[in-house]
């Protein structure tokens, strides 16, 4: 999976409890330099003051784990 593909998987996953969320990769992966077997370093910054703690968003959240799961995976 592309850079820029997996950062926009990981943004539409979170946009529903982080409408402004960025998101950056650091480490090996930001310096272009990773290897097979370097980890993936995300860095994600939200503005705390609109976040969404609504249970049920957090919930839908939740079940949506092993689809970002799967996007790091394929990365």
């Amino acid at each position: 999976m592309q850079r820029s593909k997996l950062i926009h998987k990981v943004s539409d996953l979170l946009h529903p409890i982080a409408p402004e969320v960025d998101i950056n990769f650091y480490g090996p992966q930001a310096k272009e330099n990773a290897g097979l077997d370097s980890d993936i370093g995300l860095l994600i910054l939200v503005d705390k003051e609109k976040l969404s703690y609504d249970a049920e968003i957090l919930d839908a959240l939740s079940h949506q784990s092993e689809e970002f799961i799967s996007a790091i995976e394929n990365f």
